[in-house]
């Protein structure tokens, strides 16, 4: 007898389907799970971004990202991010100078 192959083909129903799946799992996550899932960079790209007021010292540090003043440096002069420092005006329990950053979008001009 000869063996029969069962072949099951992908249709763009079924696929677009899978792919809506996956969209579902990421909408389900909380903001502290996506942001765990992330790298340093992304990690502080997406605050700047979502935090339109600023993001300030201590949050880069609750979120893990000490060096978080390099990769700021690094949108500046590699992305051409437009990002303001100013002293942090988010909370009132600073006991020393603390600054916030706030993204301002980007400078085209000078992108080659």
């Amino acid at each position: 007898m000869a063996k029969m192959r069962h072949r099951s083909k992908m249709n763009m129903s079924s696929l677009s389907d899978w792919a809506n799946e996956d969209n579902e799992i990421l909408t389900e996550l909380s903001h502290e799970e996506t942001l765990a899932q992330m790298n340093q960079m992304d990690k502080v790209k997406h605050l700047l971004l979502n935090n339109l007021e600023g993001v300030c010292h201590n949050t880069f540090m609750e979120y893990y990202i000490p060096r978080f003043g390099a990769l700021i440096w690094t949108l500046r002069h590699e992305e051409n991010w437009i990002i303001e420092k100013e002293k942090c005006d988010l909370h009132d329990y600073h006991k020393s100078l603390q600054y916030k950053y706030i993204y301002n979008g980007r400078n085209y001009e000078n992108q080659e």
